[in-house]
């Protein structure tokens, strides 16, 4: 938008733009927003992030998410943690996301130290890269926690949903995710989550369920009984096979172009006016 926005303005061309954080808008992002004549919000979330957009110029349409059915098979999944450092015969919980403050991995590890004063039959798996914190720091937490042996750092990895096949709970400690993709996976996989109940995650569960939220700002110990009661029936919280391939389709690349040609069409009718001449047609 700070590019080409108002360059695109001034030659009269039509602006779509989206919008997929929770910044802070400051004058200089909104004047820049405000150029747009429609504005792609990725959640609801990012949609009340904007409220100078009046309403009819904002839209939501969800992010895109393409699940490859081969990593999300749980055996090759497993296969690929254990050859990652993580047994297989433990019950397998992990964080995915990188070392950012407000993903809070820090929170992930004190969790760790609590469910493993409950079940010592559990591993933990931290898959992610370098943010705020580097791997050696939250190495060091898991030293001073006292649980680094049942810790695994196993590096950034793609495809995301084999990291999230290969766990038996996915633990989601982040705040203020303008959508969360890792809870959306989870639920598609049929990987049981325990999340904050804030922002995306919150849209994500009243849509599609999948797992449980904590309430904001979610304490160690409130994680860790949540996590323990899913461990003792996760058939109750996971989604079948027919909810999870209703998630799949509600965020799939198809429903996603149709719903983004739909606002296309609508900001410039002529450009798939199917009864012109195709070699007139200029998009």
């Amino acid at each position: 938008m700070q590019s080409w926005g108002p360059v695109a303005r001034l030659a009269g061309k039509r602006v779509v733009y989206h919008h997929r954080s929770l910044n802070r808008m400051t004058l200089p992002k909104r004047l820049l927003i405000g150029l747009a004549h429609e504005v792609i919000c990725i959640s609801a979330s990012c949609q009340d992030n904007i409220p100078f957009v009046a309403p009819a110029r904002s839209t939501l349409v969800l992010n895109p998410i393409h699940i490859d059915a081969k990593s999300a098979q749980r055996a090759d999944a497993r296969r690929f943690a254990a050859e990652h450092g993580c047994p297989s015969d433990r019950v397998l919980i992990g964080f995915v996301g990188n070392f950012h403050f407000w993903k809070r991995p820090d929170l992930f590890l004190q969790i760790c130290s609590r469910l493993l004063r409950v079940r010592a039959d559990c591993h933990f798996v931290v898959f992610g890269r370098d943010g705020n914190w580097t791997e050696r720091d939250l190495a060091r937490m898991a030293q001073d926690l006292g649980i680094a042996e049942r810790v695994t750092f196993a590096g950034f990895h793609l495809p995301g949903e084999r990291n999230i096949a290969a766990l038996d709970l996915l633990i989601a400690t982040s705040v203020r995710e303008p959508f969360g993709r890792t809870l959306v996976e989870a639920a598609i996989v049929g990987t049981p989550y325990v999340a904050t109940d804030d922002a995306g995650y919150r849209e994500i569960w009243n849509a599609w369920r999948g797992g449980r939220l904590i309430p904001m700002p979610g304490a160690a110990d409130e994680f860790a009984q949540v996590a323990l009661d899913i461990l003792m029936a996760p058939e109750a919280v996971a989604l079948g096979s027919h909810e999870r391939a209703r998630v799949a389709i509600d965020v799939s690349a198809s429903t996603h172009a149709k719903k983004v040609m739909d606002i296309y069409d609508r900001l410039c009718p002529a450009v798939r006016d199917t009864s012109a001449d195709p070699q007139e047609v200029r998009i």
